[in-house]
């Protein structure tokens, strides 16, 4: 066993991909949340990112070969939620993701759920209204490289309450999507 200590829930979040892994505090210092990447292999931490402001709530986190991402909520100071995109073996910020569609600050959840490959990032909206209905969700796609969006994929079957998103995972082009409340359905795309 390789121990790797943290602070303020250091551990909420995390994935491994080969030698590297992620780890999310999304109470590191003063409920400000923070984003570790560490060598799964000995248990150095690499990389620290944070603390993100005010409340901000960092939990969803995924990681591939080059790229990591980690979903940020209410980031201060403008309770933005966002997607910061890392590059795993430089530990540069490749970019910043915010919410595509406009909404009330926070509302719509952009980022509570990440996921990504080397070519693709996915993150959710789950309480994005769609279609007149609250917390229907929405799914957003971009081209890793870029971060250009690529695609959005609404609930297929909006209603309230379902939170489309609340739930992801990709492996080569195939993302699977998960709407666990409401009706509790799970969609491959």
């Amino acid at each position: 066993y390789i121990a790797i200590y943290g602070f303020g829930q250091f551990g909420s979040g995390s994935a491994i991909s080969g030698d590297r892994a992620i780890i999310s505090a999304p109470f590191d210092n003063a409920y400000e949340s923070s984003v570790h990447i560490a060598n799964s292999t000995n248990g150095n931490i690499l990389y620290s990112y944070g603390p993100f402001g005010d409340n901000s709530d960092t939990r969803s986190v995924s990681i591939s070969d080059n790229y990591a991402a980690a979903g940020t909520l209410d980031a201060f100071p403008t309770n933005e939620s966002r997607v910061t995109v890392y590059n795993v073996n430089t530990g540069a910020v490749a970019y910043t993701l915010t919410p595509p569609v406009l909404a009330t600050p926070g509302s719509n959840s952009f980022g509570r759920f990440v996921a990504n490959t080397d070519q693709y990032l996915i993150a959710s909206a789950d309480e994005l209204t769609v279609s007149g209905f609250n917390y229907a969700g929405a799914v957003y796609v971009y081209e890793l490289a870029t971060g250009t969006l690529a695609r959005t994929i609404p609930n297929p079957t909006p209603a309230a309450n379902e939170n489309f998103g609340a739930g992801l995972a990709i492996s080569g082009n195939t993302a699977v999507i998960l709407a666990p409340s409401g009706s509790s359905e799970a969609y491959l795309v």
